[in-house]
């Protein structure tokens, strides 16, 4: 067996010696064992990642996982045409010189661009809009907060919904 030394690093406290502590050594199978991983877990990288003081990173980093890829094959033309529509709605803002006038509070510089809804159009309003105009269904919400979707016309075409949270975070 092949013994592998535990690296870390401990900070003196009332005197105690922790001599013994840096000398032991465990056997890599013991190891494994305790942390249930077999021999195709990399030790090697664990181990160069703790002599360059990095952390390892996920195999799928910068990469788009299967579920979001599925979600923008599906919704995103419509969202984005979704949103275009949104942004029609937006109120206009008043200009820097009639909001100094009126004494309401100034935007700053980066501001002067920015949109906003009406403040009937809520989030969740949007949503069910998109359900409606896009997808053909009716968004029922509960006081609780419960979902449910219902054909918009009983003989009507319906298509699948996007998730709360996947809309939110588009």
């Amino acid at each position: 067996m092949k013994s592998f030394r535990i690296p870390f690093k401990v900070e003196p406290y009332l005197d105690y010696d922790y001599d013994p502590l840096r000398k032991a050594s465990a056997y890599l199978n013991a190891l494994m064992d305790i942390l249930a991983r077999g021999r195709d877990f990399g030790w090697m990288t664990c181990v160069r990642h703790h002599k360059e003081g990095t952390y390892p990173e996920h195999k799928n980093v910068c990469r788009m996982s299967n579920k979001k890829r599925q979600f923008l094959q599906t919704y995103e033309k419509e969202l984005d045409e979704h949103f275009e529509e949104l942004k029609r709605e937006a109120e206009p803002i008043a200009t820097r010189y009639v909001r100094e006038l009126t004494g309401e509070s100034t935007l700053r510089d980066g501001e002067d661009n920015m949109l906003s809804l009406p403040p009937f159009m809520t989030m969740r309003r949007c949503y069910g809009k998109f359900c409606l105009d896009k997808r053909g269904m009716r968004v029922i919400t509960t006081n609780n907060g419960n979902t449910s979707f219902v054909p918009a016309t009983p003989n009507g075409e319906t298509k699948r919904v996007p998730s709360w949270s996947g809309y939110c975070t588009y």
